[in-house]
């Protein structure tokens, strides 16, 4: 197998065991506080103006760049009929995530590392 695929592997890992330290659960009460990136966006790697007002928002005047966190794959707890199953899991899992960068303009920077 080549090293592309341990690095993969790895990474998988990783996220799984942030996963296990509390990273990456959430309740449906926090996605107020995210903001949902459409597949156009994470494509073409720029967020549109009002989103960008949001990542800015509460930042200093001069400020050009902010650090975010993206989680490419997002899974809710199923529900039945309208109310949640609980089995113990958490209500939304994200267990994939990257940091990025967003400048003034938008533009979301990867780093290279990431997959």
């Amino acid at each position: 197998m080549n090293s592309g695929f341990y690095e993969t592997l790895g990474y998988w890992r990783a996220s799984l065991a942030d996963g296990a330290l509390g990273r990456g659960r959430f309740r449906q009460r926090d996605r107020k506080d995210f903001i949902e990136l459409s597949k156009d966006t994470l494509r073409d790697g720029t967020l549109p103006k009002n989103q960008v007002r949001k990542v800015f928002e509460g930042q200093k005047p001069d400020t050009k760049v902010v650090a975010v966190q993206i989680w490419p794959m997002v899974m809710a707890r199923r529900t039945s009929h309208g109310a949640t199953i609980s089995n113990g899991f958490p209500e939304i899992v994200a267990p994939v995530v990257t940091e990025a960068a967003v400048d003034e303009d938008g533009s979301i920077d990867l780093p290279e590392t990431s997959l």
